[in-house]
């Protein structure tokens, strides 16, 4: 089934948004239980009384849909264009991976079960997307879901009390209700008050920051997205003080230092990351492990437990094997389409922006529990280390080559060079070592004469 391709995207603070807006008056495309093809598919209206002021924020909990990686993606494809979703018009789904928005902020929703009341008809809608196992992927995904209420409350001047449970506008405390036919957010309900205490605390961060990422995320952590931050000459240096004579079949380490800044540059991607990796996976370009020389491979691609020496993902050059690398790092580090075509084999089988942090390479060290290593505990850290001792090379400046000495003083036109070297040429001057020296020199009546005499 074709992904859905948004109308816009924006990135707020770390969180992907994509939007895929329903149209202001579309209408069902098909009979739908008590709905008609061609009746009003939305409310159509801004919130309070027209005004579009937003009041509050509502939170709920919809299934997580198994095998899907993206959810958020899959239900808002479901509301539209595909109008599977019944009478369910929300503003916003968010999953462990990303956000969509559906409807305008400002725009009515049909999600309180309040009919025209103010929850419908004033506050603004987020569904998080979970199973309530606490897996790593609820964990995130409620994260996500807490990082974009704290935004839009932001965003509209409001304070943590305007951020309501689904529960609330059906009359029920912000709690598990036994016997209710419903209980909304019901995975997040259990823990509201802790909930409701994240997002305080995200808001209050936001109050004082600039930054794209959430203080709470990036706080001392090495993004894998970005621009490199180390040169070629620092990689190839840093990595010749480990090892002299790098196992490199087909290319020098200082071409190899130059393709992963370019593959990385085309990607979005740091490079110099990705070059940190290859040292700690390769042992400096020493190899010895399961993967060999020749196959190309620098990140240990598909090198798993267990396997023997060869049993790794193979590349036909160095650039293809850069390059796969740095898809991998992606698909990690952000959700974003790749660039080029994909190359890296074990693309799909990563959770798409599960680690956006270097330090959260390992598994066992990323909250999501996903990773490039598995457990890897301390294996994002010892890449970072790896970094930090590239960029501190010093590049020792190769000093000025001195110009050839032609044996003509410093100053002597060209054009007067020329001549002396024509008269050389047409035999007429025999001895240009002694004339050079002399070009700045006066001339006698008497060497005038002797010259021409020779003419």
């Amino acid at each position: 089934m074709a992904k859905l391709t948004p109308d816009a995207t924006r990135t707020e603070h770390g969180l992907v948004i994509n939007e895929k807006i329903i149209p202001w008056g579309a209408v069902w495309p098909k009979d739908s239980g008590k709905y008609k093809k061609g009746q009003k598919y939305k409310a159509d209206k801004l919130l309070s009384n027209g005004t579009g002021k937003v009041a509050g924020v509502t939170i709920h909990n919809t299934g997580d849909l198994e095998n899907v990686q993206e959810d958020a993606e899959q239900y808002t494809r479901a509301t539209w264009p595909n109008a599977n979703m019944n009478d369910a018009r929300v503003h916003y789904y968010v999953d462990e991976v990303n956000a969509w928005q559906n409807l305008m902020d400002t725009e009515v929703g049909w999600h309180a079960e309040d009919s025209s009341g103010p929850g419908n008809g004033t506050t603004i809608s987020i569904e998080i997307i979970m199973n309530g196992s606490g897996s790593a992927e609820d964990v995130k995904a409620e994260e996500n879901g807490a990082l974009l209420a704290a935004l839009l409350l932001k965003k509209y001047g409001l304070g943590i009390d305007k951020l309501y449970t689904h529960n609330h506008w059906m009359g029920h405390p912000d709690s598990i209700v036994q016997g209710a036919r419903k209980n909304c957010p019901v995975y997040i309900l259990p823990h509201w008050s802790k909930f409701k205490a994240r997002v305080s605390a995200i808001l209050a961060e936001l109050d004082g920051s600039t930054g794209e990422t959430a203080p709470s995320y990036a706080e001392g952590k090495t993004a894998i997205m970005g621009e490199a931050v180390a040169t070629a000459a620092q990689m190839a240096l840093f990595c010749r003080s480990k090892n002299a004579e790098p196992k490199l079949t087909s290319c020098s380490l200082e071409q190899l230092a130059e393709m992963f800044l370019e593959e990385g540059k085309a990607e979005g991607v740091r490079g110099d990351v990705a070059f940190a990796q290859s040292l700690l996976e390769t042992g400096y370009f020493k190899f010895g492990g399961i993967v060999l020389p020749t196959q190309n491979n620098y990140g240990g691609l598909g090198a798993l437990n267990g396997n023997s020496a060869g049993q790794a993902a193979s590349f036909p050059d160095p650039r293809t094997g850069i390059r796969a690398q740095i898809q991998h790092l992606k698909a990690y580090g952000s959700t974003a389409a790749l660039v080029n075509p994909c190359v890296d084999p074990r693309f799909k089988l990563v959770v798409r922006g599960s680690a956006e942090f270097v330090e959260w390479l390992g598994s066992a060290d990323n909250p999501n529990g996903k990773g490039w290593a598995v457990p890897g505990k301390g294996y994002g850290a010892n890449i970072v280390k790896l970094l930090e001792q590239i960029t501190a090379q010093a590049v020792p400046t190769p000093a000025p080559q001195p110009e050839p000495d032609d044996g003509y003083p410093e100053g002597v036109p060209a054009w007067q060079k020329e001549g002396l070297e024509n008269l050389v040429e047409r035999g007429i001057i025999n001895s240009p070592e002694v004339w050079r020296p002399r070009m700045k020199e006066p001339i006698t009546v008497g060497e005038i004469l002797a010259i021409v005499s020779r003419i």
